[in-house]
């Protein structure tokens, strides 16, 4: 029993498959940060743009036009927290 609980122990350790993507994001921006790309806030869970909800190609992080005011318009309408607002 010890022995199978340790080939199944070994093979989770050997096949994980928790695989993490960088996000890429369509916005080109010329001037000012975006807070995708603040190094605290581009993975974190909460974040209006790894929510599956909030996150669809109505973004406008999601199209190659997109401003200061437009994402933080619709972070606004959306409810998201001021943390995540483009400053």
């Amino acid at each position: 029993m010890k022995k199978l609980l340790g080939i199944v122990v070994l093979g989770l350790l050997w096949c994980n498959v928790a695989l993490a993507d960088h996000r890429e994001f369509d916005c080109s921006v010329a001037i000012g940060t975006p807070p995708w790309e603040d190094f605290l806030l581009h993975d974190d869970f909460m974040a209006p743009w790894n929510n599956f909800l909030l996150d669809s190609f109505l973004a406008p992080w999601n199209s190659f036009l997109c401003s200061k005011d437009s994402v933080n318009a619709y972070l606004r309408d959306n409810g998201a927290s001021e943390r995540y607002f483009w400053k």
